[in-house]
Order: C-alpha cells, then sequence, then structure tokens
C-alpha cells in the first residue's frame, strides 16, 4: 500500500486493501508506466511547441522557461 500511495500522491481509497498483493503490485507498475508515459508525450509536445517559436526568440525563451 506504500508504494501505492507514492505513486497516487494521496491515500489510496479503503477498497482498494481488498486487493491481494499481487493486484497491488500490477497496479503500481501500471500506475508507474502511465506516469513514464504521460511525462514523455508533455516533454515530446513542450519540444514540439518550440519549435513553433522563432529561431531568434528560443533562446531567450528557454531561459526564461528554464
Amino acid at each position: 500500500m506504500d508504494a501505492l500511495e507514492e505513486q497516487l500522491r494521496a491515500t489510496p481509497p479503503s477498497g482498494l486493501s481488498r486487493l491481494s498483493e499481487t493486484e497491488l503490485r500490477d497496479l503500481v507498475e501500471v500506475l508507474a508506466a502511465a506516469r513514464h508515459a504521460q511525462a514523455t508525450e508533455l516533454q515530446a509536445a513542450g519540444e514540439k511547441a518550440y519549435a513553433q517559436i522563432p529561431w531568434l526568440l528560443r533562446g531567450p525563451i528557454r531561459k526564461i522557461v528554464s
């Protein structure tokens, strides 16, 4: 349950306590994979948006955003 709480960044719903250890482990793995995929997509979207900025403004904008 601690690993699940860490992935959720909140207290898990009480109903999840009925899951077996294997099911909880699988749920934690799925949540971790989803967070990783989300971060990857967010990074790609940011780079795509950055590519739309005129070349001369990219450096200053990157400094402001970073």
